[in-house]
């Protein structure tokens, strides 16, 4: 793999707010942000367009595929397999919908504020609003126990089993979604970034432990 694969332009953009981004400091910074996330949810989703992390990880995979970078090992293709099962489980939740705030999330991320989402729809999306929760706990490195806390303090009270279920889906989702990202900055850059191995990690354990709620419910 080379740096020449990318010479048509493409450059996965900034997805971490650092290249090793560090857990929030406190609890308390952790109820903060989920309240100001929880109070931008109530906001209407007029006019936005509809997203979701399993759609966005088979865009990163089909830029890996074009630039012969894809890793085809057993563990790949298992998780493939898996994201796809776990966020077919989640869509079936029909858990509410808001406007995704990246720009509160990911600051010129990938994601949401790349230049073709910003002309083809002024950067307006809406999706199941554990989308936003899980990219908080994968690009802040949030530890599990903080984790349910985040879900918590979201909610305002402890969460039903179905709703840790699906927010455990859903960090799976944005842990593949991230490591694939990983994959491809690391190919423009030369070299893995600090974050691909966590980002694995969030999606192997997260997305094995939802299905494995789902199947026992």
């Amino acid at each position: 793999m080379s740096k020449t694969a990318f010479k048509q332009g493409y450059k996965p953009a900034p997805l971490f707010p650092t290249s090793n981004p560090q857990s929030p400091s406190s609890h308390e910074q952790i109820s903060r942000e989920m309240h100001i996330l929880a109070a931008a949810h109530k906001l209407p989703i007029d006019n936005a367009v509809h997203y979701d992390l399993l759609s966005q990880s088979l865009a990163y995979e089909s830029r890996l595929y074009e630039q012969n970078v894809i890793p085809c090992s057993e563990k790949f293709l298992a998780l493939k397999q898996l994201s796809t099962e776990v966020a077919d489980f989640a869509l079936r939740d029909n858990a509410p919908v808001a406007l995704t705030y990246r720009a509160f999330l990911l600051t010129n991320s990938a994601i949401e504020c790349d230049g073709e989402s910003m002309r083809t729809n002024a950067g307006y999306r809406y999706a199941d609003y554990a989308t936003d929760l899980a990219t908080y706990a994968v690009t802040r490195n949030l530890k599990a126990e903080d984790i349910n806390y985040a879900l918590e303090e979201y909610l305002e009270r402890k969460p039903l089993p179905w709703e840790t279920r699906h927010f455990c889906a859903a960090v799976g989702l944005a842990g593949w979604t991230s490591y694939l990202w990983c994959l491809l900055e690391s190919e423009r850059a030369g070299a893995p970034t600090v974050m691909e191995a966590k980002c694995l990690f969030y999606a192997s354990t997260f997305l094995k432990e939802a299905l494995e709620l789902y199947l026992n419910e």
